[in-house]
């Protein structure tokens, strides 16, 4: 990385840290025919307009070129306890298996 990209990397940080909310203040941005891609993508990242390429970089945090079990995990907030009270480790390794599949 070039050292004169920093300053304009540094002024994203804060827009990216603050990407993944508790969205318990905010009203609904698609429409429930939305897909769960579509609706994530609007809501945490305020991306409307993605092709399934886009997705899946974003989402490979470590850009190793696939999804690994840990990132599938992040990417749904199955680690979150707040979102996931009530879910056993069971059915959050069923949706990382389903996906991977």
């Amino acid at each position: 990385m070039q050292l004169s990209h920093l300053p304009i990397l540094l002024t994203l940080l804060p827009t990216h840290l603050l990407a993944h909310s508790n969205h318990e203040d905010q009203t609904p941005l698609t429409s429930p025919e939305s897909d769960w891609a579509t609706g994530h993508m609007i809501s945490e990242h305020h991306i409307s307009n993605f092709d399934p390429g886009a997705f899946f970089t974003l989402h490979d945090f470590d850009s190793s070129l696939s999804w690994t079990a840990d990132e599938i995990r992040r990417m749904y907030g199955l680690d979150d306890e707040s979102s996931m009270k009530g879910v056993d480790e069971a059915k959050k390794a069923s949706v990382v298996r389903s996906t991977i599949e």
